[in-house]
């Protein structure tokens, strides 16, 4: 899609600015002060993988 180097500049160009702003906003947000449990942490990776096979056999995608 990006072929021509006007497209690929524009697409460059486009990244920095979403970072830039991204930066910036990144500054302004509140701290949480809560620390997530260790276990529950742990557990984040596997488990999500989990809810999307059950989600593709919900819906009929995995046989």
């Amino acid at each position: 899609m990006n072929a021509s180097d006007m497209a690929k500049s524009f697409t460059v160009a486009t990244c920095i600015i979403v970072l830039v702003i991204a930066a910036g906003v990144a500054q302004r947000i509140p701290t949480i002060q809560w620390v997530m449990p260790r276990r529950l942490w742990l557990a984040w990776y596997p488990g999500h993988f989990a809810l999307i096979a059950v989600w593709l056999l919900l819906s009929g995608q995995l046989s």
